[in-house]
């Protein structure tokens, strides 16, 4: 048999309790408050009870008088800013709302620092996490000796930007069919050349000591062994679509110029319905 608690001892336990809480009468009158809320909100429990939204104004009494499931409270020159987490639920009678509030500073504060690191991860990355080549910037940081290079001897230096595309065109390439296709292209390449993963099924090739109609008849090549693979869409196959830009280096170029030049003509080869464009 459960034992009768005395009625002082769970107000007391409520009002200490590390959560805050606030009941309303069914015509949304403050009744009852404990004394977390005064911490929470910087203001006297007695000062709220029997009031009405209206008999307030300020930001802090809007979130006591509306429900917002989550809110900050700025700083002042006494606290400093606090996150707040609310729920509220009816009494069994339903005349009666009770509100609760939970401070979330600190899980707020983990949240943001384990976001601004991800982030900070994410910028200093250099592989694709799905095919594991080398991602945008780490192919960035492969052209810029390169570059360097046939600035300095002029040697031939080529790049094939190449988008993959599903034969059905509301699908999207997955990520075991990007991982087939980087294996594929990477098996075809010289041991000098370099390929990279970019973003929307996007491939990147740098190709040293290559002259552009070398990379041309290359592209072609690679084309034709991706447009081989078969892909599985709702148990119906489906051939994978290439389009190819070629860019090769000309002087005054530099990193971007080179890349931009020849995402340039891969849009152009793509709205054109080229299978390989050269710059």
């Amino acid at each position: 048999m459960a034992q009768q608690l005395n009625a002082s001892l769970v107000g007391a336990a409520l009002d200490s309790a590390p959560i805050g809480i606030l009941i309303f009468d069914k015509n949304e009158r403050l009744v009852w408050a404990n004394k977390t809320i005064e911490k929470l909100f910087d203001i006297n429990q007695h000062d709220l009870i029997g009031q009405l939204a209206g008999d307030f104004v300020g930001k802090k009494y809007k979130y006591i008088f509306s429900f917002k499931e989550s809110f900050c409270l700025e700083s002042t020159s006494d606290s400093p800013e606090c996150w707040l987490k609310c729920w509220q639920e009816k009494s069994k009678n339903d005349n009666e709302t009770i509100r609760y509030y939970l401070d979330v500073t600190t899980e707020h504060q983990f949240q943001a620092d384990y976001n601004k690191l991800r982030e900070t991860l994410k910028q200093k990355a250099t592989h694709d996490p799905v095919t594991g080549l080398l991602n945008g910037r780490g192919m960035q940081k492969i052209l810029e000796p390169l570059i360097s290079r046939s600035r300095r001897y002029e040697n031939d230096l080529s790049i094939i930007r190449m988008r993959l595309q599903s034969g059905q065109k509301s699908q999207s390439i997955t990520d075991h069919e990007l991982v087939t296709a980087g294996y594929l292209l990477k098996d075809k390449m010289r041991w000098a050349d370099h390929i990279g993963h970019l973003e929307g099924g996007e491939f990147l090739l740098v190709l040293p000591e290559t002259s552009g109609d070398s990379a041309e008849k290359l592209a072609i090549k690679l084309c034709c062994i991706i447009e081989d693979l078969k892909v599985n869409h709702a148990d119906q196959e489906a051939p994978i679509s290439v389009c190819c830009s070629i860019a090769m280096w000309v002087k005054g170029d530099n990193v971007t110029t080179l890349l931009q030049r020849a995402e340039d003509v891969l849009k152009n080869a793509i709205s054109e319905n080229h299978q390989v464009l050269v710059a």
